[in-house]
């Protein structure tokens, strides 16, 4: 740990070089370019000072100096775990997941998918409607799938405590009475008890003429109508839209300015002067505000 300090003192101070205790946005640019031979631009390093600029002097003391390391790093090694996975299921030497790469991924891991159902999946990430997965596209699927993975633990709880709710006798079980009371009482939902019996007679798979928590799971799935099948898809799309936001917002602006844009499409190798990026953001500029807002960004990608 000593060692470690005694490292990053002599960084800071490589950085701070008016020797003021203080790493300003010019220092910090100058030293990217000259330690890391990194080139970034002043608005660039005036976006990463203000990252971590928590007493908003526009300049970083060691504490904001260490706490911009510390995220650049975790951003590197995620950033380098991603690239590892997706050069597992690339097309060799493409830089990019086709159909054809996911099967024979997916065939290696003991999932057999068709193309066409491989197609489907790549379809949900594939921003640029182009048919496979860029790097950025991948990483977006990944952290969509980390959320969901969450989601689906969460929906798992409510689902036992609905069950639990259900099941009176807390037999395991849901009787056609049991199902009649709670749909009462839960939903002020009024079915007679031949209803409730028809009910659980629709998915009663084994015979018993009650609803194990398989079957009472399929008869909630049974509940739902094509409005909700699609209300459920236009919900992801919009999910994966603000994902995508995210990665080209103002950080915390909760919009898509010229200097976000240009330092996204930077990352993504398409090098635009802020100019440029502001004639791009003008044309979905609806309100004329100069950047754009979610609802802007969610009508520039249907186009």
């Amino acid at each position: 740990m000593v060692v470690a300090t005694s490292e990053f003192s002599r960084v800071f101070s490589a950085f701070d070089r008016d020797a003021n205790g203080k790493i300003s946005a010019v220092e910090l640019r100058l030293c990217m370019k000259a330690a890391l031979g990194e080139d970034i631009s002043v608005e660039d390093a005036d976006e990463l000072v203000s990252s971590v600029d928590t007493d908003g002097d526009g300049l970083l003391n060691q504490e904001e100096f260490l706490k911009l390391v510390q995220l650049e790093k975790e951003e590197e090694e995620r950033c380098q775990g991603l690239k590892e996975a997706f050069r597992m299921y690339e097309m060799k030497g493409e830089g990019c997941i086709t159909p054809m790469s996911l099967k024979r991924m997916l065939s290696k891991l003991g999932a057999h998918q068709d193309i066409d159902e491989c197609q489907a999946m790549i379809c949900r990430f594939d921003l640029n409607g182009d048919g496979v997965l860029s790097f950025e596209e991948f990483k977006l699927q990944k952290q969509i799938n980390t959320h969901a993975s969450s989601a689906t633990m969460v929906a798992s709880s409510e689902f036992s405590r609905a069950f639990s709710s259900f099941d009176r006798d807390n037999d395991g079980r849901i009787s056609a009475t049991e199902l009649r009371l709670c749909m009462k009482a839960t939903l002020g939902e009024e079915v007679s008890l031949e209803d409730a019996a028809t009910l659980v007679a629709s998915v009663d798979t084994d015979g018993d003429g009650l609803l194990s928590q398989e079957e009472f799971l399929q008869l909630l799935d049974m509940g739902r109508d094509d409005d909700a099948t699609k209300d459920d898809d236009d919900e992801e799309r919009c999910r994966g839209l603000k994902e995508a936001f995210r990665m080209y917002e103002m950080n915390g602006e909760g919009c898509i300015t010229p200097l976000s844009l240009k330092r996204m499409l930077s990352r993504l190798g398409e090098h635009q002067d802020v100019g440029e990026c502001q004639a791009m953001i003008c044309r979905f500029d609806l309100d004329g505000d100069g950047v754009l807002s979610f609802e802007e960004f969610k009508t520039m990608m249907d186009q």
